[in-house]
This record gives C-alpha cells, sequence and structure tokens, in this order.
C-alpha cells in the first residue's frame, strides 16, 4: 500500500525508485517536505474514511426506509392471500 501512495499523482516527493524486478527505498531518513507529504495524505485518507461511513450509514438508513415500506405492503397482502384460500 505505501508503494502505491507513493505512485499518486497528487505526491509531490516519492520514496521509492523503480527498479526493472522489485521497489526499493531510496532512504530510511524522512526530509520535512516526506513527513508534511506524509501528513497529507494522513489527512486526505481520514477524510475519506469519514465520507465513506457517512456513505454507508445514508445506505443504511435508505435500506431500512425501503424494507419498512415492503414490509408494510407484504403483511395485507398475505393476508388477503390466507383469506383467499
Amino acid at each position: 500500500m505505501t508503494a502505491a501512495l507513493a505512485l499518486l499523482p497528487w505526491t509531490s516527493r516519492s520514496c521509492f525508485r523503480l527498479q526493472p524486478k522489485s521497489l526499493e527505498l531510496m532512504s530510511e531518513s524522512q526530509t520535512p517536505a516526506d513527513t508534511n507529504d506524509l501528513a497529507r495524505l494522513r489527512v486526505l485518507v481520514t477524510d475519506y474514511e469519514t465520507r465513506l461511513t457517512d456513505a454507508a450509514a445514508l445506505v443504511a438508513r435508505v435500506r431500512h426506509e425501503i424494507n419498512a415500506e415492503l414490509r408494510d405492503i407484504q403483511t395485507p397482502v398475505a393476508a388477503v392471500n390466507r383469506a383467499e384460500e
């Protein structure tokens, strides 16, 4: 995942150098610019996690409302079917 983050278009510096057969770390130390990039990426990830959580909650509420309406329709239909038998 770290390699994928290093190759994202919004990263200005990459801590990976592409080699023909593997990815190698260029240095173990991080410069202040690299630290700022990591902090910015962490903020982006947190923001996207929040958005995804909010979207999942919305989907759950919509699903509940749809299922409640279907239950309200299904109950009288089942009663009518039983009465016809």
